[in-house]
């Protein structure tokens, strides 16, 4: 039986036969997307590791840089102002907590980004 060919359906055509062409289409239509889902999964992922590192960081800063009898002797001590300058401003309990807040804002918004496309392919494919 030889059904007609339609415009963006693939695989019709002939019985049994199927141009490379449909193939490929169906093929690049699978990966045109790949690169946005990687970005999806892999930024946030990375994102989460680096705060957590920072946070874990936080533990061990020291209060003063010990001061190295070398050409850059000068700016430890400009290095310890701006420490000291720092601290005063942000303790290190407010920091600990912005970066807590920051690990959940990323989770939870990651989790609700997939919620959400997930629901969106699933309706975009059962239509």
């Amino acid at each position: 039986a030889v059904v007609s060919t339609q415009s963006g359906h693939y695989g019709r055509g002939e019985a049994g036969k199927i141009s490379y062409k449909q193939i490929q289409a169906k093929i690049s239509y699978t990966f045109q997307y790949s690169g946005v889902v990687v970005l999806q999964l892999l930024t946030p992922c990375i994102l989460i590791v680096e705060l957590c590192l920072i946070l874990l960081s936080l533990h061990f800063i020291p209060s003063t840089i010990p001061q190295a009898h070398t050409k850059t002797s000068q700016i430890v001590p400009s290095i310890n102002e701006f420490t000291s300058q720092f601290r005063s401003i942000f303790p290190l309990s407010f920091l600990k907590s912005v970066h807590g807040y920051f690990i959940w804002w990323l989770l939870s918004s990651s989790t609700a980004v997939s919620l959400l496309s997930s629901g969106y392919y699933h309706l975009a494919t059962t239509a």
